[in-house]
């Protein structure tokens, strides 16, 4: 090959290495913040008098990792408290005591689900309002 052949073929191949790398780069930063995301309950106007619809979306899919944040857009109390048939399993809402955290209106609550499964969940003030989270694997679309 002439010089002339040899650099266009030397850029030629570091064109394509550049764009390989920022490829994987971006594909990669993509697949690490669809992870990565927060999951938005909201607890309804008026919840305390509804049941399957207090919470919205009342049966999210999650992946472990993500953060799940419901919010009190009621004008009364709530409580987000795992278990069901009011009776509480400590996986999320209770306090160190066992008792129910309260999440006043306008004010949130956070659960970061470490294990796959299926968590059901109510407010201990108003057990007819029932939700379910469902906890894929991290990866798992």
């Amino acid at each position: 090959m002439n010089r002339k052949t040899t650099i266009f073929a030397t850029a030629g191949t570091a064109a394509i290495l550049a764009a390989a790398v920022l490829a994987f780069t971006t594909a990669t930063a993509t697949s690490q913040a669809a992870f990565a995301a927060n999951v938005n309950i909201d607890i309804v106007p008026g919840a305390e008098i509804k049941t399957s619809d207090a919470f919205s979306p009342s049966s999210p899919e999650v992946h472990v990792g993500e953060t799940v944040t419901w919010t009190n857009k009621d004008t009364s109390s709530h409580t987000v408290t795992s278990g069901s048939d009011g009776k509480p399993d400590g996986k999320f809402g209770v306090k160190a005591d066992g008792t129910p955290e309260i999440i006043e209106p306008n004010k949130t609550q956070e659960f970061k689900p470490t294990t796959p499964g299926d968590y059901s969940y109510y407010c201990a003030l108003h057990p007819a309002m029932v939700g379910k989270l469902t906890v894929e694997p991290a990866g798992v679309s």
